[in-house]
């Protein structure tokens, strides 16, 4: 009786080697392909960081509105303050419509 119990024993903990080896093994090589995305990314990196410092010498991006009238900075201020509490509002009425189609459910 005690072979057939060290047997299942033997057999089930090579079982489970075998799936956590299978498991790491995976994960090594994604982990090297990762690895190697990264290599390729750093590889290009001097030249994008050039590229971008030969298009700001040049002139070419986005603009910065530092100099910008105080009146002019408080009205973009308060537009984009009603933006957002326009999208929050109408985030906020869905939420109770669907809320209440909820509740109605179970009803």
């Amino acid at each position: 009786m005690w072979f057939w119990i060290w047997c299942a024993l033997v057999v089930g903990s090579l079982t489970g080697a075998f799936f956590l080896g299978r498991s790491l093994w995976r994960k090594v090589k994604a982990l090297t392909r990762a690895l190697d995305g990264l290599g390729v990314a750093a590889a290009g990196a001097p030249g994008r960081v050039q590229e971008r410092i030969a298009a700001s010498a040049a002139g070419v991006g986005r603009g910065v509105d530092v100099g910008r009238e105080r009146g002019e900075l408080v009205a973009l201020v308060q537009e984009r303050r009603g933006v957002r509490r326009g999208r929050a509002l109408s985030r906020r009425s869905q939420h109770a419509s669907r809320y209440a189609a909820w509740r109605m459910i179970d009803r």
